[in-house]
Parts: structure tokens; C-alpha cells; sequence
């Protein structure tokens, strides 16, 4: 290969990687706006302990209880009233939780003091990488 050829393939790997990073952005925005809104992950519905019943036939995500913006909720539900809170990532923060404190509610259900969330609060079964999409979705949004 000549220098000529090099220098060429050089140039051009430099000219895609940008459009290579978007790409890849875009999946995880992606994944984790669709795991937020309908509760589905890279291999479709999630699996879930705890949380309301209705949730298991609806399919719902995060956005069913916590809103589109993360602003948090208050449903009725037949003749049970409930208020989700608030999931944006910055009145998260502000509440005391941390990156790690967030997927362990997720996951867990245990709240940044270490109390239990309430039953109706959903333990999502997903992978790290279904987290973290998740997680930074959290962070882009806006809670109002």
C-alpha cells in the first residue's frame, strides 16, 4: 500500500468516526426513551416484580406514572388514588440519590435512605445497558 493510499484511509476513517459516534448516541437515546416510555428493552416487554397489576397487561413504562417529562403523577386507578414522584434526574439529585442509588431503585425498589419504595413501584428486570440508556434519559429530562 502506498503512502498515498494510507494517508487516503486515514482521512477518511477520521471523516466517518463522527457519524459513527451519532450513530451510536442515537441507540442509547433511543433505547432508553423506548424503555421510559413503553417499559420495552432491547429484547422486548420487560419483566417486572411488584408494581400494580394493571401495569403487567398495559405494557406501560416509566411515563405512565412519572409523566413524559419526569414530572411525576397522580393517577386513579378504579377507587385507589396513587402520586408517583418525580423522576427527573436533577430532582433526583436534589432528593439525595446518586447514579448508583438510581438503578438500585429501579432494580430493587429501595429508596436513596435505604426505605423501601412503595408496592407499587415496579422492580424492573434490565440489563446494565438497558440501565444506563435509562439512566441517561432520566438526565435529559426536564421534570416540568
Amino acid at each position: 500500500m502506498s503512502r498515498h493510499d494510507r494517508i487516503w484511509r486515514a482521512r477518511s476513517a477520521l471523516l466517518f468516526l463522527p457519524l459513527m459516534l451519532a450513530c451510536a448516541c442515537t441507540a442509547q437515546e433511543s433505547l432508553g426513551k423506548t424503555l421510559y416510555e413503553k417499559g420495552e428493552g432491547s429484547d422486548g416487554p420487560l419483566v417486572h416484580a411488584g408494581g400494580p397489576d394493571w401495569l403487567r397487561h398495559a405494557r406501560g413504562g416509566c411515563v405512565t406514572c412519572h409523566g413524559r417529562n419526569g414530572e411525576g403523577l397522580t393517577a386513579r386507578a378504579g377507587t385507589v388514588t396513587g402520586t408517583a414522584p418525580p423522576v427527573a434526574y436533577r430532582t433526583l439529585v436534589e432528593k439525595g440519590y446518586t447514579d448508583e442509588k438510581i438503578r438500585r431503585a429501579i432494580r430493587e425498589g429501595v429508596g436513596h435512605d435505604g426505605v423501601p419504595l412503595h408496592g407499587y413501584m415496579p422492580r424492573w428486570e434490565m440489563t446494565d445497558k438497558e440501565l444506563d440508556a435509562l439512566l441517561d434519559h432520566l438526565k435529559g429530562l426536564s421534570g416540568d
